[in-house]
């Protein structure tokens, strides 16, 4: 039977293995966030790690597909070695290429492997017979798990890729693009810091209110690798406490921003976000703002204590690092 697994729903029959949501702090950058997708994602992670089916990952660039595989290698039981990116460009068999580093956890008297293929629907006809043939002999202990971003079945619909091997993975698991998951930006990118600040030694800068409305409003069409590729450019160049609206704008530059009509966010948050863009564009000054606006001074401030108890303009997200 085909399991399809859209990471915004999570299969009724899993809902019994769920565990209970806890701090994430530490996971891949595509587990991070509060929202429904990613709650979602963590779930399925966690039920196919009491599983031992191959796993075709399925999504747009940059949405976490090897950060999703090296974390379930990690949890069904797979030590650092173990982990395989298996690079049919430059070998006629099938065998590990190389490892990756930062994976797994040494565990004591298993030997499980995991082999990770990636773009599935870039490989050549004879690189596709070649792995049915290493599904057919990969030892038990050994877990497959291939990458895609174009949908399955529409690939053997049109002849690029052999239904014989699409039926081999009976589990398919979609991951849903940053677009879809806007409340997770704010966390992501605290995990972005982290992960700066972790490699080079520097300090973790805060993100301004402002700073975060831009992340926002931005497309990602690279999903959460552009992003982190964003936050830390943002980064290298602070020296100050904080990323601002200003940095993050720069470091943006004239990338296309969001279709308007690709995502409905509250009202109440497109106001709150405008009217930050505005008190920095006219250098916190209430009454200018005000004016630009066309409102009432005391309408602005109003609202500047309805959103954020009158703090709209200084407001910070914290990085939590330790």
């Amino acid at each position: 039977m085909l399991t399809q697994v859209n990471a915004t729903a999570i299969p009724e029959p899993w809902q019994a293995m769920l565990p209970a949501d806890r701090d994430h702090e530490g996971h891949p950058l595509c587990l991070l966030g509060p929202s429904i997708a990613a709650q979602a994602v963590r779930g399925v992670l966690h039920a196919l790690a009491r599983t031992h089916y191959p796993v075709l990952l399925r999504g747009g660039p940059g949405t976490g597909k090897r950060e999703f595989a090296e974390e379930l290698h990690r949890r069904r039981g797979g030590a650092v070695e173990g982990f395989h990116v298996l690079d049919f460009a430059t070998t006629a068999e099938a065998r590990p290429q190389r490892r990756t580093r930062g994976v797994g956890i040494a565990v004591a008297g298993r030997n499980a492997e995991s082999w990770y293929v990636p773009n599935l629907e870039r490989l050549s006809d004879a690189q596709r017979a070649t792995l049915v043939r290493t599904l057919g002999t990969a030892p038990r202990t050994t877990h497959v798990i291939v990458a895609t971003t174009a949908d399955v079945d529409e690939l053997v619909a049109h002849g690029r890729l052999r239904a014989d091997l699409a039926s081999l993975f009976t589990i398919r698991v979609t991951l849903p693009p940053l677009r879809d998951r806007l409340d997770d930006v704010a966390t992501i990118t605290q995990g972005c810091i982290r992960r700066w600040s972790d490699r080079t030694g520097g300090p973790c800068p805060d993100v301004s209110s402002i700073a975060l409305a831009y992340l926002r409003a931005y497309t990602w069409p690279q999903n959460i690798r552009e992003l982190e590729e964003v936050v830390v450019t943002a980064c290298s160049r602070t020296r100050a406490r904080a990323i601002t609206g200003a940095m993050i704008s720069a470091v943006l530059g004239a990338r296309p921003r969001r279709n308007a009509g690709a995502d409905i966010v509250p009202l109440r948050e497109v106001e709150r976000n405008y009217i930050l863009i505005a008190l920095a564009r006219c250098g916190q000054n209430q009454s200018l703002a005000a004016r630009r606006l066309q409102i009432g001074r005391n309408t602005l401030t109003r609202k500047l204590h309805e959103h954020q108890g009158g703090r709209i303009a200084t407001g910070r997200v914290s990085t939590y690092c330790s």
